[in-house]
This record gives structure tokens, sequence and C-alpha cells, in this order.
């Protein structure tokens, strides 16, 4: 054909042709743009604020752990100390150590038993041992790795110069020396393989008040150290123990320790590795910070009581102690340290997901947007071409369902994978929110207040702040305010059912298998539900009818039974309420010729199980409501008002995690009555 146009008309033709397609190009472009792009941001924006969420509550998790078991591992070593002070009173007064006093020979071997006892039990003291006056030892057991012996008299040594008896020989009567601690020496040296010890020692004296020796534990600090390190934390982190000049007691590499008792190592400390965390943690007496270097936390535990003593010691075997120190000046520093590369390291793992989801997510919206995009074109098409608007509204109606199954299908895959994960962290700020809701309640209600004290002592504002008030409408704001937070908690609380169902229905919650009162967890999940069983506007009190049989306590997840009970119960108050509402208002005759009960019964269905039944006279299921109770999802309430997880969750709890059985029975328009059967004692694995 065209070769009969002129050229002219080709030209024209030819334009005309490059115009529609233009035309449809720009349609087709801008109708996918359109819906990619805020698609793009919208899940963008949802996996920002998912990031934002765990950086947070990760942050929170973090810093809570970490001040926790400092201050756990704070309180265990004073209470040891006080423990260990405790044994040394006891030992010091043995009734063999008067009869020694006295002369009798015959009572050294019996306190020599008496120590090697005491040895043998506690298991934490590498020697006791008595000292007498002139330094020579009199008694000693020493633990020998784990094998308490009595020393021999021949082997028994001269302590007299050692600085923790001269510390100890000062003291008066009931007074403790606590030594700082250190390395044990050996024959002048620092003994071989490391010994970490604390010397816990009193003076002894006999009924005439005369100063007899020194009765001295060696504590082995070794125990003390390693329980720095035995707690369990949510992220990888290091326990030291610092003296009070900086220098590991316990640290992060063995061969960096015990710096001041060793001249080659004296630059070996935590003062020296760490400096800016060592101003910090100096000078304070407990606190947390972040460096470079990672996250900090510290605190200083002071474990000697009022009255007891101890020294700065010596790093020689046979010098006096450089200086005194009294309860207050012997401490150390708890610090635990999470390097910058562990610190967000769950966080960090929680992108990568988070952009592996959005990766992929990118391409369905691009093939969505692109069938959208290309359906607008042909519709623009067709409604230009062939006018035939009808058909084209029809396959554009087709297109959509079929556009909009496959964007459910997609949403509903990355929402199993996520569920558990999401639920957890909504929790958290859910919660956040919910608290803080009574403070700012009452922080707004104290504003009023303050600003009515305003109006008050100024009752004529100036023009300006009378126009401002009108411009905000500040009668309204008064008013609507309190309706605001009533609806920010009432969504607050939907949120944190709505995660709870979830969480149940992922068994995120576990708790101890254990022996309990079947009756106090119906009586407890009964007071929870107190306030929807009372007389309120147009719906009339609900009976609880309580026929409880002889039943033995029931070996359960007492948590999550409880869960099972207030999902049933709720669902009967709900169905008598919905029966009540058809007959609204309700008249008296009404009332008392059906009125609204829920019965609970328990009996022993037989000598190995339970049956628990609640019964309600509400509006009742009809048969194939009942045959759908217990699937996932399935309500029959109106939007909004149910997960439609309630009965599913309660029917996994009874079957799975207790072997039980669970069923309906009902009577349209009479009674619904849901029964469960549980064994008393679990004796077989369940899932």
């Amino acid at each position: 054909m065209l070769f009969y146009l002129s050229h002219s008309e080709k030209l024209r033709l030819i334009f005309g042709m490059k115009m529609v397609l233009s035309i449809y190009s720009k349609i087709f472009l801008k109708r996918f743009l359109t819906l990619f792009i805020p698609s793009s941001i919208s899940i963008c924006s949802v996996i920002g604020l998912l990031y934002y969420i765990q950086v947070k509550i990760e942050k929170e998790t973090i810093l809570n752990d970490q001040l926790y078991k400092v201050k756990l591992q704070s309180k265990t070593i004073s209470r040891d100390f006080n423990s260990i002070v405790s044994d040394l009173m006891i030992i010091s007064r043995l009734t063999e150590m008067s009869q020694i006093f006295n002369g009798s020979s015959a009572s050294k071997s019996q306190l020599s038993q008496q120590y090697l006892l005491y040895s043998q039990q506690k298991r934490l003291y590498d020697k006791i041992r008595y000292v007498g006056i002139s330094g020579k030892e009199v008694v000693r057991v020493s633990f020998n790795r784990g094998n308490p012996v009595i020393v021999p008299t021949k082997e028994l040594q001269d302590q007299g110069k050692r600085y923790w008896f001269r510390d100890t020989f000062q003291l008066d009567k009931r007074q403790v020396f606590v030594s700082p601690l250190d390395l044990s020496f050996e024959r002048g040296k620092v003994e071989q393989p490391l010994k970490p010890m604390i010397r816990f020692s009193t003076p002894v004296f006999d009924h005439n008040g005369h100063k007899q020796g020194v009765v001295i534990l060696n504590y082995l600090g070794a125990i003390l150290l390693e329980n720095l390190n035995q707690l369990p934390t949510n992220v990888f982190s290091h326990g030291m123990l610092l003296n009070a000049d900086g220098y590991w007691l316990k640290g992060i590499r063995p061969e960096d320790e015990w710096g001041f008792m060793f001249l080659h190592q004296k630059s070996r400390s935590f003062a020296a590795t760490f400096p800016q965390a060592w101003r910090q943690i100096s000078q304070t007496e407990s606190g947390q910070f972040l460096t470079d270097a990672g996250m900090f936390t510290f605190s200083t535990v002071y474990p000697l009581a009022k009255g007891e003593k101890s020294s700065t010691g010596s790093g020689e075997a046979f010098s006096p102690s450089h200086k005194q120190l009294d309860y207050h000046s012997y401490y150390w520093k708890i610090v635990r340290w999470i390097p910058i590369k562990y610190l967000f390291k769950k966080t960090n793992q929680f992108l990568y997901q988070l952009l592996f989801f959005l990766v992929g997510s990118l391409g369905p919206i691009s093939i969505i947007s692109w069938l959208l995009a290309k359906s607008a074109v042909i519709r623009y098409k067709n409604d230009l071409e062939l006018k035939q608007a009808e058909q084209v509204q029809k396959s554009l109606q087709y297109l959509q369902q079929n556009q909009a199954q496959l964007i459910h299908a997609e949403k509903m895959s990355s929402l199993g994978q996520l569920v558990a994960g999401i639920a957890h962290e909504i929790n958290n700020p859910a919660n956040f929110i919910h608290g803080n809701l009574v403070y700012l309640q009452q922080y707004i209600s104290n504003l009023l207040g303050l600003i009515e004290l305003y109006q008050k002592a100024q009752p004529s504002p100036t023009p300006e702040i009378q126009a401002y008030r009108e411009e905000i409408d500040w009668q309204f704001i008064i008013e609507d305010l309190p309706k605001i937070l009533a609806s920010m908690k009432n969504g607050v609380d939907r949120i944190r059912d709505i995660v709870l169902s979830l969480r149940n229905f992922s068994r995120l919650d576990e708790a101890d298998m254990k022996s309990v009162n079947i009756h106090e967890g119906i009586d407890s999940t009964l007071m929870i539900l107190q306030h929807r069983l009372k007389d309120i506007y147009q719906n009339p009190k609900i009976e609880i009818v309580k026929e409880y049989g002889d039943i033995p306590p029931v070996e359960c997840y007492a948590g999550q039974l409880n869960q099972v009970f207030m999902n049933i119960l709720s669902n009967a108050i709900d169905a008598i309420d919905t029966f009540d509402a058809l007959s609204n208002p309700k008249k008296d005759s009404l009332v008392k010729s059906h009125p609204s009960y829920i019965k609970i019964i328990t009996e022993l269905a037989t000598p190995d199980d339970v049956r628990i039944k609640i019964v309600d006279n509400g509006s009742g299921l009809t048969e194939k409501v009942k045959q759908r109770v217990f699937e996932p999802f399935f309500t029959t309430k109106p939007a909004g008002k149910g997960s439609g997880l309630g009965l599913t969750i309660s029917a996994q709890i009874i079957k799975e995690k207790h072997g039980g059985e669970i069923w309906c029975d009902s009577i349209p328009g009479k009674e619904t009555e849901f029964c469960l059967k549980i064994p008393i004692r679990q004796n077989r694995k369940l899932v």
C-alpha cells in the first residue's frame, strides 16, 4: 500500500506511527514508574524501620546484659569474701587451739585433723595453717592439687619474714588481714605454674589475752578469676579484673596478667593498652562507655568489710609491705569489654537478611509493575483503536485479580520467613510505648494544669494569645487529647495481643514443665477476665459456675496451659456477648429466662488423665464452623476483632506439648462445650 502513497503521505504516516509509539512508550514508562517507585520506597521504608528497631533493641540488650554481669560479679566477689572470713573465724576458735596454748602435745595432731577435714570439705584453700608468735608454722595442711595432706613437722617453714605474717601480727583480737591478690612465692621465687593467691589471716590469743600467733587461709584466687567468664552473655565479651594500678589480675591473654609481679612485664597493663578507657575507669566508681576499641562496662568492688585490714603487699618474697590499706582503699575494677567488631555483629547479620529480602522483592515488584504498566498501554491502545471499553475493562479486572493473587503470594512467602523475628522486634518497642503512655498522660495532665493556673493568674490574655487560642481551637485540643491517648493505648494493646498470638503460634515462648494446681491457673485466668464478666451497658453479668473435682497436680507447662484457658474463656465471653446483642436491649424477663453463664468442670477422666470442660450458653456453633474451629486464621469475628490463631495455638499446646486431646461440641443457639484431656504425668517425649 505504501508503494501507492505519495512521498508526503508516507512521511505523515511514518510520523503518525512514531507519534503513536511515542505515546505508548510514555504511557508505559509513566505507569511503570508510578507503580514501581512507591512500592520500592515502601519496602525500603519498612526495612529501614526494622533495621532501626533492631539496632536500638540490640544496643539496649547489650548494655543491660553487660551491666547485669558486672553487677552480679561484684556481688559474687563480696559474698565469697564474707564466706572466707567466716571460715577463718571458725577455725581460729577451735577448741584444739586453746589446748595447744596450754601445752597439750596431743592437741596439735587433733588440730591438724580438723584442718585436713576443713580442706577436704571446702576445697577452696591452698593452705590452712597456724603460725606461732616466732613465725614458725605449728600446723599446716596443703591442698596438694586436690589431695589435701598434713605437712610433716620437719617440713614446716618459718614465715616470720613474710609481709602477711607481719601485717597480721600487728592486729588486735577479731581483726582480719586480707592480702592483695598476687602470686604465690616458693623459695624466694614466683611459683610455677602461676598460682594466684589471697591470704586471709587473723591473730589468735590465749585465755589471758596474750597473742599466740596467727591463723592463715591461702584462698585459691584462680577460683575467683575463673568465675569472671562463666556467666552466659548475648555477645562475645571479655571479662577482666584489674587492680587499683590498672594491672590485669584476669586479662584477655594469660601472658599479659600479673605484670606488676615481674620486672620484664611492668609495661603490660590495661592502663597502657587502653589508656583512654583507663582514664574513665580509674576516676569513676562504675559506668559504661564506647571508644574506638569497643564498649567497656565496669564497676568498682570493695570486698573488705569495715574493720578488715590489708596492705599493698610486696613483689618480693621476704620484703615488708609498702603501705597499709583500710577497707575503702582495697578495691578492684571489674571490666567487661566487647571489641568493636563484635558489638553489632547480630545487627549486621540482620541487615544482610533485610537486604537479601529487598533484592528478592524488587524482582517481583518490577515484574508486577511491568505487567500493570503493560496492561495500561494495552487498555489505552484498545480504547484508541478498537473502542471496546467493556472488553478492555473485563480484561483489566481479570489481570488485576491475577496480579493481586501474585502480590499476596509473595507477601505471605516473605511473612512466613520473617514472622518470628518481626514479632520479637515489634514487641519491645510496643512495650516501651505502652509503658510510657502512662507518663505521657501524666505529663499532659500536668501541662494542662499548669496552663489552667496561668489562666487563673492572668484571666485576661493578650490579644495575640487570644487569637492564637482561637486559631488552634484550644478547647477542642483539651477535649480531644484524652481521646487520642485512649486510642493510642488501644492501638498498642492491639499490637501486643497480635504479637503474643504470633509468638505463641510460632512457639517462641518456652517454659519449664512442672506439677501445678490446674484450679489455680483457671482462677487466675478468670481474674484477668473479671472486667468482661461484670454487668455493663448492653451486656448483662456472666455467671461463673465452678464444678471443680478432686484432681491431683498436673505436670504441664503452666503458662501455656493458662493461655489455652484464656483463649477458650475469651471466646466463650465473645459468644455470649454476640448472643446477647441479638436481643438488645434485653428485657428483664429475658434475663431471667436465659441468664448468661460459663460452667467450668474438672474431673478425673482416667487414673492417668484429667478432663476440663468449659461450657457457655452463647450463640453456639454451626456444624460447618465446628469443623473448622481449629484451623489457622479461621475466625467468625468481624475484621480487626480476632486473628484466628487462638484455638489453633490451644490445640497445638494441648496435643503437641502435652500429649493430650481437645475437641468441641455445640448446639447452635444453646451451648458450646470445649473439652480438654491432659495426662497427669508426662512419661513420653513430646514435641
